[in-house]
C-alpha cells in the first residue's frame, strides 16, 4: 500500500508542478499582451497627435491661398485668368477638404466626428464638385457626366462639407480607375413626402 501511495503522491506533486509552470507562463504571456496593449494604445495616440498637429499647421498656409485668391478673383481680369484664379481657389479648397479628412481621420479614431447640417444650396455644391473634377477628368480623356433631374430640390437640410468630401473621393476613385470613357454622377430622389425628400447619389463609371 505504501509503495502505491507514494507513487501517487509523486504523481501529484508532477501535476501540481507542470500546473505551477502553465500557470507562471499564463500570467507571462497575459503580461506581455497587456505590455503590448499599452504600447499600441501610445502608438496610436502618438499618431493621432501628429496627424491632428499636421493637419492644423497645413491648414494655415491653404487658408491664405484661399483668402488671396478670392482677393484675386475680386480684381479686374481677364476671362481666361478668372478661370485661372477659380481653379487655383477650387484646387485650394479641395486641398483643404483633404487635409480635414486627414484631421477626421484622427477624430473617427477618438469617437468624436460629428456632422454639421444646415440649410444650403445643393446646386451650388454639385456645380463646385463637378467643375473641380472635370479638370481631372480632362486630364485623362475622360467626360464628366452630371444627371440632376428637376425635381430634385435646391435648398436642402444637411453637411455640405461632408457631401462635399464624399463626392469628391468617390469621383476622384472613379476618375483614377477608368481608362476611357466616362463618369456619371446622377442625382435621384429615391423618396418623397409632402415635407420633405431625401437626395440619392449615384457614381458610375467605365472603368
Amino acid at each position: 500500500v505504501l509503495p502505491l501511495v507514494g507513487a501517487a503522491v509523486g504523481r501529484l506533486h508532477d501535476v501540481q508542478h507542470r500546473l505551477n509552470r502553465e500557470m507562471a507562463s499564463a500570467a507571462a504571456t497575459r503580461s506581455a499582451l497587456q505590455r503590448t496593449s499599452v504600447e499600441a494604445n501610445a502608438a496610436n495616440q502618438a499618431k493621432s497627435d501628429f496627424l491632428a498637429r499636421m493637419s492644423h499647421e497645413i491648414r494655415t498656409p491653404m487658408h491664405g491661398v484661399i483668402g488671396m485668391s478670392q482677393l484675386l478673383l475680386e480684381s479686374k481680369l481677364s476671362v481666361r485668368q478668372r478661370e485661372y484664379a477659380e481653379m487655383i481657389r477650387s484646387s485650394a479648397n479641395a486641398l483643404l477638404l483633404i487635409v480635414n479628412d486627414i484631421l477626421d481621420f484622427s477624430k473617427v479614431e477618438a469617437g468624436r466626428l460629428s456632422l454639421d447640417p444646415v440649410d444650403f444650396e445643393l446646386s451650388a455644391v454639385i456645380e463646385e464638385v463637378a467643375n473641380l473634377m472635370r479638370v481631372q477628368a480632362k486630364a485623362k480623356g475622360l467626360s464628366l457626366v452630371l444627371l440632376s433631374p428637376p425635381m430634385v430640390p435646391d435648398h436642402v437640410h444637411g453637411d455640405p462639407g461632408r457631401l462635399r468630401q464624399i463626392l469628391i473621393n468617390l469621383l476622384g476613385n472613379a476618375i483614377k480607375f477608368t481608362a476611357d470613357g466616362e463618369v456619371l454622377l446622377e442625382l435621384a430622389i429615391p423618396t418623397q413626402t409632402a415635407d420633405s425628400a431625401d437626395v440619392a447619389f449615384t457614381v458610375r463609371d467605365t472603368g
